[in-house]
């Protein structure tokens, strides 16, 4: 009576089901603890850096509470948008012709990828003055950078 359920293929299949459960579950919690510790850049979320963007050129973001307030360029993002940028935060540099935005997906001791937005639409050097600098023009206005 047994004999035409249990046959080697589904013996197979229910050897193999704990290993693919547990090769799972190991990628997941792998994935999890790299974007925890900024392994794995953030999501490109272009509507929400430019929600972000309007909320600079209005003056509408809030400075941090912290000794970073005398560069006066570092601004906290909403907690709606605060996925826009590692950390939750962004650098504006502003003069009286141009807004630059920088957007963080990694950001090291001298180093940082991430985009920039410039009301210029040209992008010669790193807005943070790091070397070397690469950038990449994904959009108008918009550039993919990787510098320091």
């Amino acid at each position: 009576m047994l004999r035409g359920l249990v046959t080697p293929r589904r013996l197979l299949a229910l050897a193999l089901v704990p290993l693919i459960l547990l090769v799972a579950s190991t990628i997941y919690v792998l994935v999890v603890l790299a974007s925890i510790f900024g392994v794995i850049p953030m999501a490109d979320d272009p509507g929400s850096r430019a929600q972000v963007v309007e909320l600079a050129r209005d003056g509408k973001l809030a400075l941090p509470d912290d000794e970073r307030r005398e560069w006066g360029d570092t601004f906290i993002l909403p907690d709606d948008l605060a996925h826009a940028s590692r950390g939750g935060e962004v650098v504006v540099l502003r003069d009286a012709n141009s807004l630059v935005v920088v957007f963080f997906d990694f950001r090291g001791f001298n180093h940082y990828t991430g985009w920039v937005y410039t009301s210029d639409d040209a992008l010669a050097e790193d807005p943070m003055g790091n070397h070397p600098f690469k950038a990449e023009r994904i959009a108008p206005n918009w550039f993919r950078v990787d510098a320091g």
